[in-house]
């Protein structure tokens, strides 16, 4: 949640609200309908009235997919689904339930590039026998990227690293940032009938 403020700062944007749900109230209905309705500022039709503006342009959902699955049905019966907000979510809603779920249709998402899926769980079945975990192409990057600086000719190796344009991997492109951060590419998916479709593919440099 504090990434996400602060992302927004970063381009000038200030969250219209921010709302930390309890333990005690994401697992009681009533006081978690309580909470989102309060959020969502909803009141109840009149008549034949037609329904109010969303007060939101977007939802960022800052939790894990648990969190996902249990507020965005209820966002959804107070008026701000994703036909009224576009929900944005993380890399963690690539997984078939949170697909499926019809109160996310429509959500978007980042995530790390895929179009080097294939050919990397070829390289990994070669060796090994049990499918790649989340972290397996980023030590594989890590590992290539040590390798291929020992084999150059710089004593830096530091230097090297922060002053390169960039590196492609298989978990995408990067670059390594002198404040020991980085930038990474990534894909924007859009759940759509139960799949999660590629509407923007990830860059092949940064």
């Amino acid at each position: 949640m504090t990434h996400a403020s602060q992302r927004l700062a970063d381009f000038g944007l200030t969250p219209e609200a921010v709302r930390v749900l309890s333990d005690d109230e994401l697992a009681d209905e009533t006081n978690l309908k309580d909470a989102i309705r309060a959020f969502t500022r909803y009141t109840a039709p009149i008549d034949e009235a037609p329904l109010a503006d969303s007060p939101f342009d977007a939802v960022i959902f800052a939790g894990d997919p648990a969190f996902s699955l249990r507020t965005a049905p209820v966002l959804a019966f107070y008026d701000v689904g994703p036909d009224r907000a576009l929900y944005l979510g993380n890399a963690l809603w690539n997984q078939h339930q949170l697909l499926v779920e019809p109160s996310l249709q429509g959500g978007l998402f980042s995530t790390r590039p895929s179009n080097l899926d294939a050919r990397f769980d070829a390289d990994w079945t070669e060796i090994w026998a049990e499918p790649a975990g989340q972290l397996a192409r980023v030590g594989f990057d890590a590992m290539a990227l040590v390798a291929a600086l020992a084999k150059s000719n710089h004593r830096d190796w530091s230097k090297q690293l922060v002053s390169n344009s960039g590196f492609q991997g298989y978990s995408g492109a990067f670059r390594l940032l002198p404040n020991g951060r980085n930038i990474r590419s990534f894909e924007l998916r859009k759940i759509n009938k139960g799949e999660a479709k590629i509407i923007r593919p990830a860059p092949n440099k940064i």
